[in-house]
């Protein structure tokens, strides 16, 4: 996994992750079909479903593993 995720919480690595493939929050929300309120209480709290991990790890062809 690259250098520039370690250290960083889940919400942090999606973050630079999403930043990257150019996927904003909104879109993250459409894509896993959810509220774009709730895809922002989920970084805010940095809780995130691991159904949801597995989707948005394939949305950004990483592992999951990589995003915990």
């Amino acid at each position: 996994m690259n250098s520039l995720l370690k250290g960083l919480d889940t919400s942090g690595k999606l973050r630079v992750l999403m930043a990257a493939k150019g996927i904003t929050q909104a879109g993250l929300a459409l894509l896993l079909d959810v509220t774009r309120e709730t895809i922002n209480n989920r970084f805010e709290a940095n809780r995130w479903h691991v159904d949801d991990l597995t989707k948005i790890a394939t949305i950004l062809d990483v592992k999951p593993q990589d995003l915990i």
